[in-house]
């Protein structure tokens, strides 16, 4: 006998003791418990079907009373396990919400996945993912920028909204912002594809990429000592970006505004700076580049070209 026959029987209480057995082996027989004990209105007399009856059988053009007394009666226990129906599937089918982890401006977090992969958030990001599917479908969805330590099994699959990238078991980190994918790979090797330009590559340990949606790709190779991210070392590292991005970064992990006045933020740089002391990175990253800056407050800073 089919589950669905089986669980119209048993919202109407028709098992028998050896189908009741049988049902109650079902995984989800618990919260069916649980949804018919909260759907007791809609069985039995709680129905009220006297008084439904009377403001039916009340309109005067009905020619015949008792027919439709009877069809009435016949139907009621159908339309209740119907809404039984309905409302199990609501409950119990729906697809549960995702579990989402994220992080502000200036904070980062590190967030143990189901098959024990890690993944650090570095500030004003977010990765969420359906625990349900793991660990036979590992994918998580990421905004902003995270460090993989991926566990060996399956496929894990990071989906952004400018691509994706795909690996078995390693160590990498992902960037995308505002149509840039960035990643790079410490040990193992990771398949990435830029949905933007269609474009797909391969990394091996110790390469990293850019991709931009109207710039060709960007390629280097790591520093052979680094094994994670520089981020997780407080230390923030820019090959060969604009200048915005780097201001971009300064105001994410220290929490500031920027206004930029007559600076040209679209010249490329390479830069390197701590994030843990506000005026020595700035120093860091403006100094070498004739820029003057001017910390208004705790919150603002003013950039002027020498």
């Amino acid at each position: 006998m089919k589950n669905d026959e089986l669980l119209h029987k048993w919202v109407n209480g028709n098992l028998s003791s050896d189908e009741q057995k049988e049902f109650e082996q079902r995984p989800e027989y618990n919260s069916l418990q649980k949804i018919k004990r909260g759907m007791g209105l809609l069985f039995g007399p709680e129905l009220q079907q006297e008084v439904i009856l009377a403001n039916i059988l009340s309109d005067k053009k009905t020619t015949s009373s008792t027919n439709n007394r009877r069809r009435i009666r016949y139907l009621l226990p159908y339309a209740a396990a119907a809404a039984v129906l309905l409302l199990i599937g609501f409950f119990v089918l729906r697809p549960a919400a995702p579990a989402v982890f994220s992080t502000g401006v200036a904070q980062r977090s590190t967030t143990v996945l189901p098959d024990q992969s890690t993944v650090s958030l570095n500030a004003e990001s977010e990765v969420s993912f359906q625990v349900s599917k793991w660990p036979g479908e590992r994918e998580v969805q990421l905004v902003g920028e995270a460090f993989f330590a991926v566990e060996e099994g399956s496929t894990f699959t990071v989906n952004t909204s400018v691509g994706e990238v795909t690996v078995i078991g390693t160590r990498f980190n992902v960037v995308s912002r505002n149509g840039l994918l960035e990643v790079s790979c410490f040990s193992g090797e990771v398949m990435v594809q830029y949905l933007l330009q269609e474009i797909s590559r391969e990394l091996k340990a110790g390469e990293a990429i850019r991709f931009s949606e109207n710039e060709p790709p960007v390629n280097w190779m790591l520093d052979e000592a680094e094994k994670q991210a520089s981020w997780l070392d407080g230390i923030t590292r820019l090959q060969t970006v604009p200048l915005a991005r780097a201001v971009a970064e300064l105001e994410r992990q220290f929490g500031i505004q920027i206004k930029t006045n007559n600076v040209d933020t679209k010249r490329v740089i390479t830069v390197n700076f701590q994030q843990e002391n506000l005026e020595e990175a700035l120093i860091t990253v403006f100094r070498p580049l004739n820029i003057r800056y001017d910390i208004k407050d705790k919150e603002q800073v003013n950039l002027f070209q020498e």
